[in-house]
């Protein structure tokens, strides 16, 4: 539900509640499987009383190894989504100060029949201002944050998954999702905020893609981008993404 103070934007959703429950979820579930095999070898190994001493023992040592493995992987898991889950709640205390005309959307969820959003991740943060549609994705990075032959970099290395690529696809499922629902698209503006106190030594645009911090978020969200939406237009748009919220 949007918040009762009509001094702050409406804001919809939870910031950051998906990131940890999801991250939670599967960063502990191959424990599980662990678990359960270590089980099914105690079960075998009881009917065989003289199953040589050394098998018996391989097999545990076996399964203390995935293990203690699987728990490091998921420690390190945990930490990541951790992670994700605080940079999208400091982004959302940076929005929360925008002007009551704006409407923030967090974790959205885009459901529908069109593969292009169909069982995508969700999205960090949408802000609906007067004159266009910002998708927001959020990077809790810390170290050097540097650009080179396009690409962005971390101390240096590439990261995993490429941001800037993400962040547009985050956009393009919106614009579908907006097309199926038949409503018209505004201009729309994919932004990639850093949040945890990075050195951050890049332009301020990247292959389309608005590259911020939270220090200047909300001055790049303000700045006039087009023609006002048309009011019915831009009920519409919030309406439909209203319901993308998990209640």
């Amino acid at each position: 539900m949007p918040t009762p103070n009509h001094s702050l934007p409406q804001m919809y959703g939870s910031p950051g509640a998906r990131s940890r429950g999801l991250g939670l979820l599967k960063s502990l579930w191959p424990i599980g499987g662990i678990l359960f095999a270590m089980g099914y070898l105690v079960r075998v190994a009881i009917p065989y009383p003289d199953m040589p001493y050394w098998v018996t023992s391989l097999l545990f040592v076996m399964v203390a190894v995935g293990v203690a493995a699987t728990t490091n992987h998921a420690r390190t898991k945990i930490s990541n989504h951790t992670k994700g889950a605080r940079g999208e709640e400091l982004a959302a205390r940076a929005l929360s100060q925008l002007p009551s005309s704006f409407s923030v959307f967090h974790g959205i969820i885009l459901k529908g029949g069109l593969r292009d959003f169909e069982g995508g991740a969700d999205i960090d943060h949408v802000v609906v201002t007067p004159d266009a549609l910002f998708i927001i994705e959020t990077k809790h990075w810390q170290g050097d944050i540097t650009c080179e032959d396009e690409q962005l970099l971390q101390d240096g290395y590439l990261p995993d998954r490429d941001p800037i690529e993400q962040t547009r696809n985050a956009a393009k499922r919106v614009k579908n999702f907006l097309d199926s629902e038949g409503v018209p698209i505004p201009p729309i503006w994919p932004v990639l905020l850093f949040t945890a106190s990075a050195n951050l030594n890049l332009p301020s645009t990247l292959r389309g893609v608005i590259l911020t911090d939270l220090e200047h978020l909300n001055e790049q969200l303000s700045k006039p981008q087009s023609e006002p939406i048309a009011p019915a237009t831009r009920q519409a748009i919030i309406e439909r993404l209203a319901r993308q919220i998990e209640p």
